[in-house]
């Protein structure tokens, strides 16, 4: 980089903020909640559910790598836990990975269509140069 640095030139090193809902109001299945175009670093992703759940059974969020990493077990978003009002603090709070390009965050849905409503809100770096998180 040369001086004088631009606005471009810092984003990689200042933080930004992406939140998305999961949906749980929908069948058992996978779906997608981040997609890193290009390489991201995940500081944290935080989780509060608006809505409290029901019917299902569990909701769990991890990253579709080939080893994926956990952001949520299903234990831990057992329909009992589903709380209107309430942070989630997952074992995994604070854990921070690369996100490679391509690569997804995604919640899987087990047990019957249900309700309730949890704002993931991801806090990440860019690595690679026109990175983004969707």
């Amino acid at each position: 980089m040369q001086l004088p640095l631009t606005a471009t030139d810092l984003t990689p090193l200042v933080s930004q903020i992406l939140e998305k809902t999961v949906n749980l109001a929908q069948a058992a299945a996978a779906y997608d909640l981040f997609t890193a175009t290009g390489d991201i670093y995940v500081e944290d992703i935080n989780l509060y559910c608006t809505v409290v759940g029901a019917t299902f059974t569990s909701v769990a969020i991890a990253t579709n790598d080939t080893v994926p990493i956990v952001i949520m077990t299903a234990a831990e978003g057992a329909l009992a836990n589903i709380v209107a009002g309430t942070n989630f603090q997952p074992a995994t709070k604070g854990k921070t990975f690369r996100l490679k390009s391509g690569n997804k965050v995604r919640y899987t849905i087990v047990g019957s269509t249900g309700t309730g409503t949890i704002i993931a809100t991801c806090k990440y770096r860019t690595i690679s140069a026109g990175a983004t998180l969707t």
